[in-house]
């Protein structure tokens, strides 16, 4: 039991190391939103100009053709528009992954502390002298027994959430590093 239990300790500071790795990808997203408000307002900028130019050119055309140019603007701007709608839930989808790595990286900082805590505990078993000492460290390992079975529905929940966070995001190198956490 000690080398099993010390066995998903080590595999749960791997997953550790690997999100680190992860999160670093996050202020990548924060600054490819910023530009996507830049571009937004560009583009909101380059249409009204498009339209002022495209009335100045209806003017001075015939009117089929005003239609005609009237008609590309507007479908230039219903494009944009759609353009934009996709953009806004896009940038739903990004802060929704964010906040579901900020929670996986606090939950999975929790679980580590949980375990190195459990792993200095495992590490310092000293021999014992009497019957006594030795029914009372059982009784303490029994209690430590429970409270990693307790735990283990905790890792179960951290380990679906991280399967949905690889589904979401396509980190697939934490597929292998979850799967070995459940094991």
């Amino acid at each position: 039991e000690k080398s099993d239990l010390c066995k998903k300790l080590e595999t749960l500071k791997r997953v550790e190391t690997e999100l680190n790795t992860c999160s670093q990808l996050v202020p990548v997203t924060l600054i490819v939103a910023k530009d996507l408000d830049t571009v937004h307002g560009l583009g909101d900028k380059k249409l009204l100009e498009l339209r002022t130019l495209g009335e100045k050119v209806a003017l001075s055309t015939s009117e089929r053709g005003g239609k005609a140019l009237r008609a590309t603007i507007t479908s230039m701007e219903d494009a944009w528009n759609l353009h934009i709608a996709t953009v806004g839930d896009v940038r739903e989808n990004l802060n929704s992954t964010i906040q579901q790595w900020s929670q996986f990286e606090e939950d999975l900082e929790c679980h580590s502390a949980w375990c190195r805590e459990l792993e200095s505990f495992f590490k310092d078993q000293q021999l014992c002298a009497s019957l006594h000492e030795k029914r009372r460290r059982i009784e303490v390992l029994t209690q430590k027994r429970e409270e990693v079975v307790r735990y283990e529905r905790e890792i179960d929940v951290f380990v679906d959430q991280g399967h949905a966070l690889v589904r979401v995001s396509s980190v697939d190198r934490l597929k292998p590093l979850i799967t070995q956490l459940s094991n």
